[in-house]
């Protein structure tokens, strides 16, 4: 038997603007509480932001509201790497469901 996986499309420009550009504000609030900002999209957050991010309120409004905005199944390529942003949202999202955020502040 074969193994096989789905590879995303690349996200057409426009795709990926009408997506994001909505939670726009809410991410540049969310850039300033953790340094990690989703629009433009450039990537998966260092594990110092993932922290800042679940800590910050407006960083969880923001994922809220991407994971309610549905997100396009589509590949963005950053620096060589395919990141899908579905899957991106959904991994940051759960991320912060996973870390117990009293520890963070230690």
């Amino acid at each position: 038997m074969v193994g096989s996986f789905v590879i995303a499309e690349e996200c057409a420009p426009t795709t990926l603007s009408f997506a994001l550009l909505p939670l726009e504000s809410e991410s540049k609030l969310c850039a300033a509480d953790s340094g990690y900002k989703l629009y433009p999209f450039t990537g998966m957050p260092s594990q110092d932001e993932v922290k800042a991010l679940c800590k910050s309120k407006a960083c969880n409004k923001m994922l809220d509201e991407a994971r309610d905005a549905d997100m396009p199944d589509c590949d963005v390529t950053v620096n060589g790497t395919a990141y899908n942003i579905h899957e991106s949202i959904e991994l940051m999202f759960a991320e912060c469901k996973v870390i117990d955020v009293n520890k963070l502040s230690a």
